[in-house]
């Protein structure tokens, strides 16, 4: 493991990013490293006051997975992004030595989602928002939360011509 966090630094934050994918969270990430450090800083606060006995297993994971992202931004390295040409459906990938986010790493899109809308992707390229409910086989909650990123920024709703 140590090999490849000195030799393949991307690739190594990639495959420790996918196996905690259920704690990422893009809206933290996205702001880079003072807002994971923030965040790291609240779970903690979060931790401390938490009443003896309650349950605090995701605060943990998501703060585990905040510390090794932390170090990953602090070594340089950064974050891509989820976007259609280079996401995964499911796991982290590298494009230009950064780290990309793949859809299911959003909230609100679960890997059965993701891999629907990445096959149809593949098969070919949107046109649509309309197109991505159809093929991708798309959820409203999906649809908003590729919305709220920018990925579907300039496309159509629908294929539909308006002369109104």
């Amino acid at each position: 493991i140590a090999y490849f966090k000195i030799y393949y630094p991307a690739h190594f934050y990639a495959a420790r990013c996918t196996t905690k994918v259920e704690d990422f969270n893009w809206d933290v990430v996205r702001g880079g490293i003072r807002m994971v450090e923030s965040r790291m800083d609240e779970i903690d606060q979060y931790l401390d006051e938490a009443p003896p006995g309650k349950t605090v297993t995701k605060e943990k994971n998501e703060k585990t997975l905040l510390e090794i992202i932390y170090e990953m931004l602090a070594r340089g390295y950064e974050f891509e992004a989820p976007s259609f040409e280079w996401s995964a459906a499911d796991h982290f990938t590298v494009h230009d030595n950064r780290v990309v986010v793949p859809l299911n790493g959003l909230e609100g899109i679960g890997t059965s989602a993701a891999r629907s809308i990445m096959e149809a992707y593949a098969e070919r390229p949107f046109e649509t928002i309309e197109d991505i409910q159809v093929r991708g086989k798309a959820n409203k909650t999906a649809i908003e939360a590729l919305r709220a990123i920018g990925l579907l920024d300039g496309m159509d709703e629908s294929n539909q011509l308006s002369f109104f």
